[in-house]
């Protein structure tokens, strides 16, 4: 499936979120007031095509965020510093994910 980048065009403090779809329509149907963007008008609620994460809409979400990682995509919102991929094993990326957004590893 398609990879797509959606953002409030008026707020950059909310971040921005891949999610995934067959078309842009599809994805602003889909995503326009979900948890992320409730207030956000319509004209506001930005969708960009992300060709890099195409058909990796099944992968787990440790492994989906170290291509993010790997892309340039950061957590700027969290207390725990994430290791930077070029200093560190896709193994210890996972580890540090799996630490810090679910149970123990």
């Amino acid at each position: 499936m398609k990879a797509y980048r959606i953002w409030d065009k008026y707020d950059s403090e909310k971040g921005q979120k891949i999610v995934f779809g067959n078309t842009v329509r599809e994805v602003k149907r889909d995503n326009f007031c979900c948890d992320m963007f409730e207030d956000v008008e319509w004209t506001a609620f930005m969708v960009k095509r992300e060709p890099a994460f195409d058909d990796m809409e099944n992968l787990p979400p440790a492994e989906f965020a170290y291509e993010r990682a790997l892309e340039g995509w950061r957590y700027f919102d969290y207390y725990v510093s994430e290791p930077c991929t070029d200093e560190c094993t896709k193994e210890e990326y996972i580890e540090w994910y799996k630490k810090t957004f679910e149970e123990e590893v």
